[in-house]
């Protein structure tokens, strides 16, 4: 599709880049980055870095960065020693980060020494501390990554003053990356001699100390010896770090991580409690289940969630006997979801029993219901599954709405066949209960919205003709009688929209679902309508077509934005268009969303005029999802020239997507306007538009893996 190769392309950028325009200039240094970086690419940023805006001089920096372009790391160096903006000194050290192998080694270091070039600071964009600073960071990080014996000392000289606290995290990470014996030296003395923030980076560095994790291992033995002295640091929170860096070194640390569990800070215990899961495995039960008595309620809490993921059968009846000890009240939600981690019978059956409590607290039968799971599994006795799903079932419509929507989940996955004929049958009592019936029309007694020409699509989704609504009639509703007042609230309970969120939900419902939610999409009830209606478009239920057409009319909004979403995914053939455009007339924003859906669910059949005026909406998320639709397949002119119109005068909220987009439909008739005011002197504050999508659309070329292709 290229209509320029390569070398025209950089010829192009160069002649933008002696505009006067700097957005321009920097839209071609990064444009720059996306080429084969030849010599005459370099060149021309090398040009760039010696521009008098200082944005310039940072792109073009951080694409020679990029590129790892060799031939102008001299440039680099200078623009690191010698240039006053700040954001152009970060990305020059960033840049030399690429080139250790190629001499960038010796200039991070004078960068170290000279502590960044302070002198230099000018402005500091928007950090809170002087650039300086985040050089001296970077330069540490790139040299922690050159594994040059070299760059050791001057590490440790920039990071040996305990005022450098920022820089101390870095700087470890960096030493114990290098790895010579000089550099885990350091680290050592400082986690036995150090400050405070020396002592805990030094513990948190030594993770990275390659040791082969190895007991023979030459460091091995120092860095562990070094860490369980630390252990009694007068700090916790040296000692969490210290105890952290000790898991990472293997089951021999067990025995001294353990012996942490007693110490007098609640932090402390914790952090020894998971690491002694991380290196012990279940072998960790049994110095868990010897909590000191009377230890804070934080660490008790921590030890009995961690015994849920591996403990066994003691330590199960170690939980079952804490359930019951008066002391234990605030940590029942803790051993209930132990419980059911455990699985275990006895824990199982305690767990049925605090579920069919109803004076227990909700958060606590909640958890009841998770825990649950393991009985439901096929490995569970029969009698224990059977015993598991009764309490399931009857706590699908428990007063809590939590516990409830928790036990339909529960039996949604473990038991299906369960849970359908259940939630239809709840959804089913519901809509008896309101004492509605469905008109013959298939809708209720909303408005009527804009008519539209019925197609074979629609007539065969028509209640009165479809398999559906034979269903229905065996299936008919008391209408309530004259002058009957009902006692319902006016509202259904959220259990019962749970239960339709949850059929709309099923890969293939059978046709007492299909009757439960086409009743409760009839109903008064319009958040039990608006959620049945959404069930139905999930499902692809085309017989519910009238009811959603019906319900576009509703007085509420949810309903009749649900009634748009069942529409878009259930409409098809000849019956999309004309869906379509009575979704993008209505003046709610979300209804006319939903027709973006529609387009998108045609996909290369989507009409050119309908997805055009769906980029012209006023509103601008509704443009961004059109823009999401067109595909590859959709590079008609008309379109290209709207793309076009939504680039150069769109919103900044839209404009990286439409560059996308161009770039994902490839239009030759695109590309050859954009190079055309590319270069049209005229057009200068156009220029930097007109690279950067020219660049997203030569990337996207098949083959060009992300560069722009030479031809």
């Amino acid at each position: 599709m290229t209509l320029m190769g390569s070398d025209g392309f950089v010829r192009l950028c160069a002649t933008v880049a002696h505009g006067r325009d700097s957005i321009a200039r920097c839209a071609v240094a990064r444009a720059l980055a996306e080429t084969d970086g030849d010599a005459e690419v370099v060149r021309h940023l090398v040009a760039l870095l010696g521009d008098d805006d200082p944005n310039v001089r940072m792109e073009a920096a951080a694409s020679l960065g990029r590129l790892r372009a060799v031939e102008a790391l001299g440039s680099l160096v200078d623009r690191l020693e010698r240039d006053q903006d700040g954001g152009v000194r970060i990305e020059a050290v960033k840049a030399l980060s690429n080139l250790l192998g190629a001499g960038a080694i010796d200039p991070l270091i004078r960068c170290l020494r000279g502590a960044g070039y302070p002198d230099l600071d000018y402005r500091c964009h928007d950090l809170d501390y002087p650039v300086s600073s985040e050089v001296e960071s970077l330069a540490l990080k790139a040299l922690g990554n050159c594994g040059d014996e070299r760059a050791v000392e001057a590490v440790i000289k920039a990071v040996a003053d305990e005022n450098n606290h920022h820089l101390q995290e870095a700087g470890f990470y960096a030493l114990a990356r290098l790895g010579y014996p000089l550099a885990t030296d350091f680290l050592l003395s400082q986690l036995s001699g150090g400050g405070r923030s020396g002592r805990r980076c030094a513990a948190k560095a030594l993770v990275e100390v390659d040791a082969g994790r190895f007991p023979d291992s030459p460091v091995y033995a120092d860095v562990v010896g070094g860490l369980t002295a630390a252990l009694g640091d007068a700090d916790p929170s040296v000692r969490v770090e210290v105890i952290r860096a000790l898991a990472h070194w293997g089951p021999v640390t067990a025995g001294d991580i353990a012996g942490r569990l007693a110490d007098h800070d609640p932090d402390v215990q914790c952090a020894a409690a998971t690491a002694l899961v991380t290196v012990a495995g279940p072998k960790a039960a049994a110095d868990l289940r010897k909590m000191p008595v009377g230890a804070d309620g934080k660490v008790r809490r921590h030890i009995i969630t961690l015994l849920g993921r591996c403990g066994g059968e003691t330590d199960e009846a170690a939980l079952l006997s804490l359930l019951d000890q008066k002391d234990a009240v605030r940590l029942r939600r803790e051993i209930v979801e132990a419980l059911g981690n455990i699985g275990g019978a006895g824990g199982q059956s305690r767990l049925l029993s605090i579920l069919t409590t109803p004076q227990e607290d909700d958060e606590i039968r909640l958890a009841a219901v998770n825990g649950l799971k393991a009985s439901l599994t096929p490995a569970a006795p029969s009698g224990q599954h059977d015993a598991a799903v009764a309490a399931l079932r009857s706590a699908v419509r428990d007063p809590s709405l939590h516990v409830a929507v928790a036990a339909m989940s529960v039996l949604a996955k473990a038991a299906p066949t369960e849970v359908v004929s259940l939630l239809s049958r709840m959804v089913q009592d519901e809509v008896d209960r309101l004492a509605i019936r469905l008109p013959a029309n298939g809708g209720n007694a909303d408005p009527t919205p804009p008519e539209t020409e019925r197609t074979e699509d629609e007539e065969a989704g028509d209640p009165a003709s479809s398999t559906l609504a034979s269903i229905l009639a065996a299936n008919p509703r008391r209408e309530p009688e004259t002058g009957e007042k009902s006692e319902l609230p006016a509202n259904t309970g959220q259990q019962t929209i749970a239960a339709v969120h949850l059929l709309g939900n099923l890969g293939q419902p059978g046709p007492d679902v299909l009757v439960a939610l086409s009743a409760a999409a009839a109903s008064s009830d319009d958040g039990l309508r608006a959620a049945a209606l959404r069930s139905l478009g999930r499902l692809g239920e085309r017989n519910a077509l009238p009811l959603a057409r019906a319900g576009l009319g509703a007085e509420s909004r949810d309903v009749r934005i649900a009634a748009a979403g069942a529409l878009a995914e259930l409409s098809g053939g000849e019956a999309v268009e004309s869906v379509v455009k009575i979704l993008l007339d209505n003046s709610d924003p979300m209804i006319r969303r939903c027709a973006v859906d529609a387009l998108k669910a045609m996909g290369d059949k989507a009409p050119p005029a309908l997805l055009i005026r769906a980029l012209g909406d006023e509103d601008r998320g509704i443009c961004r999802a059109a823009l999401a639709v067109i595909g590859p397949e959709s590079s008609w002119p008309e379109i290209g020239d709207q793309l076009l119109l939504l680039l150069f005068n769109g919103s900044d909220e839209t404009h990286g997507e439409v560059v996308r987009t161009l770039a994902r439909i490839s239009s030759i008739d695109a590309e050859r306007r954009l190079l055309a005011i590319a270069g049209d002197c005229s057009s200068e504050h156009l220029h930097g538009i007109c690279i950067e999508t020219l660049v997203a659309m030569r990337a996207a070329e098949p083959g060009a893996n992300g560069k722009t292709k030479c031809h």
